[in-house]
């Protein structure tokens, strides 16, 4: 499991200034005006996400990420890599909502 108070003070170092968390999950996610399909999110943050999936989005795009038990969070694409897409969220991740998607997906992870 993460241990998310270590990586806040980290985080006061990083480029970035927002904590990320390196995760491994399923997730839907869907371009304005499509319908979600899986895609695979690989760190979150409370400002972003990357993820990797075999649809292509265009740069600046609006899309709409869904995990578990939360409601749809508007983004936009920011970078393109082989299959990998940085977004950033319309809105940052409250502290507490970031909090709960890592240990949300450290109990997934545990789980299976």
């Amino acid at each position: 499991m993460h241990d998310i108070e270590s990586k806040r003070r980290e985080a006061e170092y990083s480029r970035r200034g927002a904590i990320r968390a390196d995760v491994n999950i399923s997730v839907l996610i869907r371009q304005r005006g499509y319908s979600y399909f899986k895609a695979h999110l690989t760190d979150v943050s409370e400002t972003g996400f990357r993820i990797a999936s075999a649809i292509r989005f265009e740069m600046d795009s609006i899309v709409y990420l869904k995990i578990p038990g939360l409601e749809s969070l508007e983004s936009q694409v920011r970078w393109h890599s082989d299959g990998e897409y940085g977004c950033r969220f319309e809105k940052a991740l409250y502290p507490a909502v970031f909090d709960h998607i890592v240990r949300y997906i450290s109990e997934q992870t545990e789980a299976a």
